[in-house]
């Protein structure tokens, strides 16, 4: 723990986090269910022959019987699987949010369906600063006292910090060789450990359910929080990292060339990261109000012994009063922004949810 907890204040999104307006995914419903025979569950409650619906599909989740070598190989932690995740695609002109709420209403507490809920989208919305960025570069080591932490720990390869964002710029000088490497994998075209994804060597791309480990970053963002995480130390070049010594794991969640990340996508990857043996999961992404099924993904992850660190978002809001996904819940360590000397009031949220407050203006990166 001492690696994991020495350095972690200076993992907590130190980049300007990703908050935005909450839409939903077109003629999508998310349903959870016990994790007992899934469309029997389904087929009881009507819902496979209700006309509105089109197609439903299992989504995978952990799964205490996996039997992947890398799963076996770092699986020091107990993941527990409580739900089967059903992603059901309505008819035309359903409205997800009226279908989820009469499923709840009719079926909730007499069933085993534990939630009914559309499937959200989550949105980046970047602050942007017209001011230059620091000639000192990644300043934000002498301001978190970074530096000395160093006199005692860089941190250590086998910490793994997932990051589920917009993909990382694999080739990059910072990074490439910062990467965590799936041992169990070849790139191949082939699911060679058989955890459910292709060529999932530095991580998985579950946007738009690709189930493939393609995770070369499109939007950028991604590539810098990795850039702040673990960019490389004493390689004359960019910027050194927080933890430079631990290894990167990359979940590329976002849609294809898209600023959206859908709670499906999202439960995807926090199941990726804790099964294949991340320590933390960084998000910086989020929107205002709940979302019961990412919720029940994090206490599932982080019951497992993963520690998760997010965003609080950019909206001047107490997100107390106005509930931030996923900030605001108790499982998560969130993290305000800092303009280098206080609490940065022209954008952060804040609140008694806010565990860390970390600079998060003028941040240098890859």
């Amino acid at each position: 723990m001492g690696n994991k907890w020495g350095l972690l204040c200076g993992i907590l999104l130190l980049a300007s986090p990703i908050v935005a307006e909450r839409a939903v995914v077109p003629d999508e419903v998310l349903i959870l269910t016990d994790p007992t025979p899934s469309l029997g569950i389904l087929s009881a409650q009507n819902i496979e022959t209700d006309p509105v619906v089109s197609k439903i599909e299992l989504i995978r989740g952990a799964d205490s019987s996996m039997t992947s070598n890398a799963f076996r190989k770092y699986r020091h932690r107990t993941l527990k699987r409580q739900w089967n995740l059903h992603r059901i695609k309505l008819r035309p002109g359903a409205n997800p949010t009226t279908v989820a709420q009469r499923w709840r209403t009719a079926r909730l507490g007499r069933s085993q369906i534990q939630i009914a809920q559309p499937n959200y989208i989550y949105t980046t919305r970047v602050v942007s600063h017209n001011d230059p960025l620091s000639t000192t570069g990644n300043n934000f080591i002498s301001l978190t006292h970074t530096d000395a932490a160093w006199d005692y720990t860089t941190g250590s390869g086998s910490i793994i910090i997932a990051i589920i964002d917009t993909g990382t710029r694999i080739t990059h000088e910072d990074l490439s060789d910062r990467l965590w490497v799936n041992p169990g994998e070849t790139v191949d075209g082939i699911d060679n450990d058989n955890n459910g994804y292709i060529d999932d060597i530095n991580g998985a791309n579950t946007g738009a359910g690709q189930n493939l480990g393609n995770v070369t970053g499109d939007l950028g963002h991604g590539t810098h929080v990795a850039g702040i995480i673990g960019a490389k130390m004493n390689n004359a070049a960019g910027i050194a990292g927080v933890c430079p010594s631990c290894k990167i794991m990359t979940l590329k969640a976002n849609e294809p060339n898209m600023d959206a990340f859908y709670s499906s996508r999202i439960i995807e990857s926090l199941e990726y990261a804790a099964e294949m043996g991340a320590d933390v999961i960084n998000m910086s992404l989020g929107a205002s109000g709940t979302d019961e099924a990412i919720h029940n993904a994090i206490k599932e992850v982080t019951n497992a012994g993963v520690i998760v660190v997010a965003a609080a978002g950019n909206d001047q809001e107490n997100i107390h009063n106005s509930f931030q996904m996923p900030a605001s819940y108790p499982e998560v360590i969130a993290v305000s922004a800092t303009d280098g000397t206080a609490f940065d009031h022209s954008y952060s949220n804040f609140g008694p949810e806010i565990l860390v407050s970390a600079p998060g203006t003028q941040i240098a990166s890859t």
